[in-house]
């Protein structure tokens, strides 16, 4: 029932690949804001179509509609509001229909210029497969906007949603508020209180199941100005929740959050700092656990110097899982995570930058009870990628070459006869060109080699013996236009072929996929409130192991703001 500022909008989307169809689309549209009758409307559906070996057509559909009719008037607005949802699912079974379509009038009154009321009241249907109910749909909602009262602002949002079926019902109480005071200029402080309740009865089979969650949640934020450069939150937040379906459960979760921006003038930098625990505990059963998680973050952008520019990223994490039973619930464990990102740009000259990317992973977790040890390890990933742009008028290059190895070792694998310890390692190296040949012509390409292995590690010797290796190759060559009858026309060939070997007890060529074809693509982007896209590609895939195969692929794509 809120009056939405919704764009004018319409949006489709159809693509098809080997044997599935989508389709998706959205519409929104609201009459101009100068009548007193006023209307909005909001559309979505997607639908998706398998078609499997055996030919037998398989659908998935689901369409939402929403929208107002409205008498605006200076204090009130009153009109209708209808909602109708329907989802079909034949791709599981032919009986999984579900539905709710709703009807009602509602009511809003604005009084002492910033309390808004709102009451509603319809009736709906419900579906769920073969139980079809009829009931009333009523509710209300209370907004009180930016009250001040001494050197506070508070701003509260309240609302119950209530569903009344002849055997069962539904409903969702919900309170949301808002406070905040500024004590100067370079400090605030905001409290946020939460207190929600959910209840919903719905169908099993011939049966009616309940599920209720009521949620409770404070949370405190300090903003420090220190000065026009450096700023400081300090978040402190508590939150519990009580599930009650087949058993119970509840959780609670205390949380404090530290952050610390500078903006200068070359040097900009992030650090964070956060400290949770959460307890869960469920009724009747031994899986109670308390995490709790220490996380630092830190985020550096360095410009050097118009042509050197550094950017750093560290993260650290701890984990600690904890269980009251050590008897049947062994899975206590301690986990750590560092991860480190480093790039370095240099701008060589006007028309060569160079970027070096860098990055790396190391994952420990350890387990406390010795019937879990054995799978104590060491996850370590490292990536190395460096980048160079060329651009120079109607000529662009782009050369990347990357390097990634993927370990992964356990911290007690001498004690067994065979190693469990792998590694996954790959490189690639790919290049890119673009040539305007004439004023809207261009001439491009793409090319792509990877070569992988994965296998057995042995730590102590830092060696590998490999079980299995890939190389795959790729490239694209295109035409475009850019000015073709005021669209975008793209006339290309792509080319991709997988080959797969074994090396246990020699190396084996074992599998060789290759996919091949042309493709054409058509766009329009020459005005901001029309974006149109079609593509068309016919795809030949010959596979070592299965019958040869050749099917079309294709989208189609259109948005319109209005």
């Amino acid at each position: 029932m809120q009056q939405l500022k919704l764009p004018g909008q319409l949006t489709t989307d159809f693509y098809k690949q080997i044997n599935t169809y989508n389709w998706i689309g959205t519409f929104s549209a609201q009459s101009q804001d100068t009548s007193n009758l006023n209307w909005l409307v909001r559309d979505r559906f997607q639908s998706n179509l398998l078609i499997p070996a055996e030919g037998k057509k398989k659908w998935k559909d689901e369409h939402t509609l929403d929208g107002l009719i409205y008498w605006k008037r200076k204090r009130f607005n009153a009109g209708l509001y209808f909602y109708s949802w329907y989802q079909s699912d034949k791709q599981v079974s032919l009986n999984n229909q579900f539905g709710n379509h709703r009807l009602g009038l509602f009511f809003e009154n604005t009084f002492l210029q910033n309390i808004k009321l709102t009451p509603y009241l319809g009736y709906q249907n419900a579906k769920n497969r073969s139980h079809v109910d009829w009931g009333w749909d009523t509710g209300g909602r209370l907004h009180l906007d930016r009250y001040h009262f001494n050197a506070y602002t508070a701003d509260l949002k309240a609302s119950a949603n209530l569903d009344f079926y002849p055997e069962r019902q539904n409903r969702e109480y919900d309170v949301n508020a808002y406070f905040t005071s500024r004590f100067s200029k370079f400090s605030m402080d905001s409290l946020f209180v939460r207190w929600n309740d959910l209840s919903k009865e719905y169908y099993v089979a011939d049966s009616i199941e309940q599920v209720t969650i009521s949620q409770r949640e404070l949370q405190n934020k300090l903003y420090y100005d220190l000065s026009p450069t450096n700023r400081l939150l300090v978040q402190t937040r508590l939150q519990s929740r009580e599930i009650s379906y087949f058993n119970g459960r509840s959780i609670f979760l205390f949380e404090n959050y530290f952050r610390y921006l500078h903006l200068g003038r070359r040097l900009n930098f992030l650090l964070t700092f956060r400290t949770s625990d959460e307890t869960q505990d469920n009724a009747g059963t031994v899986t109670d656990s308390r995490t709790r998680q220490s996380a630092f973050n830190a985020d550096l952008n360095y410009y050097i110097n118009p042509k050197h520019r550094l950017m750093f990223n560290f993260a650290y994490v701890k984990s600690q899982y904890d269980t009251p039973d050590s008897v049947v619930n062994n899975d206590d464990r301690d986990e750590q995570r560092f991860v480190f990102n480093i790039r370095y740009s240099w701008q060589i000259s006007p028309v060569l930058t160079l970027d070096l990317l860098t990055y790396a992973y190391l994952f420990h977790q350890i387990y406390i009870y010795k019937e879990r040890s054995a799978s104590n390890s060491w996850n370590r990933i490292y990536k190395l990628n460096p980048r160079l742009l060329y651009q120079y008028g109607a000529v662009s290059n782009r050369l990347s070459t990357e390097v990634l190895a993927n370990y992964t070792v356990y911290d007690f694998d001498q004690l067994f006869s065979e190693p469990r310890s792998f590694v996954f390692r790959k490189y690639i190296i790919s290049d890119s060109l673009m040539i305007r040949y004439y004023t809207f012509q261009y001439l491009g390409a793409y090319a792509r080699l990877e070569l992988e292995d994965k296998g057995t590690f042995f730590s102590q010797e830092f060696a590998q013996q490999v079980l299995q290796s890939y190389q795959t190759e790729f490239f694209t060559l295109f035409l475009r236009n850019t000015h073709f009858l005021l669209f975008k026309l793209e006339v290309g060939f792509t080319y991709y072929r997988r080959r797969q070997w074994r090396h246990v007890p020699i190396k084996t060529l074992n599998r060789t996929l290759i996919n091949k074809g042309p493709y054409v693509e058509l766009s329009y982007t020459l005005m901001p409130r029309i974006n149109f896209l079609a593509s068309l590609s016919y795809q030949q895939v010959d596979d070592s192991r299965l019958p040869n195969t050749r099917y079309l692929s294709g989208k189609l794509r259109l948005n319109y703001y209005f």
